[in-house]
């Protein structure tokens, strides 16, 4: 009998063995938790520090915690800069700034918002909106002068 794994009734043997790690399902087979499928057979899964063990066909079968971000067959811990937090995200940075603040160059600036005007999380260039009543003039807002009889416009910085 050869090496390789035979498909019988009572699941793939190795020279008339149960072979550790996998587990029949009628004609088909798939590995047990804690194993992997490597071509024709079931090999263990190791899991690097800061990682936990995941179901599943294909990837690794590992994932990393909260805060790092997988590096070839290892956690890296994610760099998390000032006035930012951990993102639940598995593209990008792994961190978002905090509201106020905006991303430049891995840091996380403070969003200079002019009076009359309110900090916004729209990804806006500027980071910020003129109130009701007022309009964006360069890095201001100007009051909108309203002529007698006239009105605001739904948008608030028209008349």
């Amino acid at each position: 009998m050869s090496a390789e794994l035979l498909m019988i009734s009572t699941g793939p043997k190795r020279c008339g063995q149960p072979i550790r790690g996998i587990r029949p399902t009628r004609d088909r087979w798939r590995c047990e938790r804690g194993f992997r499928q490597v071509d024709k057979g079931c090999v263990p899964v190791k899991v690097p520090a800061n990682a936990y063990m995941i179901d599943g066909a294909f990837g690794t079968g590992w994932q990393c915690d909260r805060g790092y971000r997988e590096a070839g067959d290892a956690c890296a811990a994610i760099k998390v800069p000032a006035n930012a937090y951990l993102a639940d995200t598995s593209y990008g940075s792994g961190w978002e700034c905090n509201r106020g603040y905006r991303e430049t160059d891995g840091a996380c600036e403070r969003i200079v918002v002019p009076a009359n005007a309110y900090v916004v999380d729209d990804g806006s260039s500027r980071g910020w909106k003129c109130q009701r009543g007022f309009h964006e003039d360069g890095n201001a807002c100007i009051a909108v002068k309203v002529p007698e009889n006239g009105y605001l416009l739904r948008s608030g910085s028209e008349w």
